[in-house]
């Protein structure tokens, strides 16, 4: 199963979840927006918003268990997929943060080459790799 399944598999649980805590309540912890796909589609979404004051510490030093409660869940689900516990270079995730930044449907060969120059990375066998693993995980389409 893709990494990106699994990761949406956890935010149906995480709905699923808010839906049935604030069922019948006026306050809703989410809004609709609309999510890129990695083939460039547009996907009506919801994002949950859980209030929790992350720099929050108990006497004990603690963090606020809805941060924990919800870091172990997806912690859970990722912990044996063999896709989310496999290391790639900085520079690799550098460059997928700069085009995901772009917030283009499409990127030309051309476009991700130039980023990752920018990242030191110039070697073609390098970039077809770092296409490659980005297909595998489903944040790209690419063929050779």
């Amino acid at each position: 199963k893709a990494l990106l399944n699994v990761l949406d598999d956890v935010d149906r649980e995480i709905t699923e979840i808010a839906r049935e805590v604030y069922k019948g309540s006026s306050t809703f912890p989410w809004s609709r927006c609309t999510r890129w796909r990695p083939n460039g589609a547009a996907q009506s979404a919801d994002l949950v918003f859980f209030p929790a004051d992350s720099k929050y510490r108990s006497s004990e030093g603690e963090v606020h268990s809805t941060i924990v409660d919800l870091r172990n869940h997806v912690m859970e689900k990722l912990k044996n997929h063999e896709k989310a516990n496999e290391e790639v270079p900085a520079a690799w995730t550098k460059v997928c943060d700069d085009l995901m930044a772009k917030n283009l449907a499409v990127y030309t060969l051309k476009t991700i080459k130039e980023e990752c120059r920018k990242h030191r990375i110039v070697d073609q066998r390098e970039i077809r790799l770092m296409l490659r693993k980005y297909h595998d995980l489903g944040l790209a389409i690419y063929f050779d």
